[in-house]
């Protein structure tokens, strides 16, 4: 599903820098979305016990409806101002969604003698 909602929002991401001017923004505003973008997981993932207790319902209703309201904000902009708040529905959704997959996946389909080596390979996979 995150694979699916990364195509969705790919061609978003790869024109942002026409969409930020567009409205007003200039290249160097990139770097502030960028800023909020990275910022706004920081919350989700010193909460990620709680995130993880949200049904599986609850969280794919996070993980689609926020990136389609960043689409909207994206559409309807009419400063950079409503393209960093859709920066940060996007990422919200995707660390909402990224806890239940993660321990999902690596709990109930790696040996419990990989169980470290998998974390660690899933944190790498997504730094990159």
């Amino acid at each position: 599903m995150l694979f699916l909602i990364g195509l969705a929002i790919a061609p978003m991401n790869h024109l942002k820098t026409a969409i930020l001017e567009n409205v007003g923004g200039s290249v160097s505003d990139l770097g502030i979305d960028g800023f909020i973008s990275a910022i706004i997981q920081v919350p989700f993932i010193a909460c990620a016990d709680k995130v993880e207790k949200l049904s599986l319902r609850v969280r794919y209703l996070f993980v689609t409806g926020l990136p389609c309201i960043a689409c909207l904000l994206a559409y309807c902009a009419v400063s950079p101002v409503m393209i960093f708040a859709g920066s940060g529905l996007i990422n919200s959704g995707i660390v909402i969604g990224m806890f239940g997959v993660k321990n999902y996946v690596i709990f109930y389909t790696v040996s419990c003698q990989l169980l470290h080596c998998s974390f660690f390979a899933w944190d790498a996979i997504l730094s990159l």
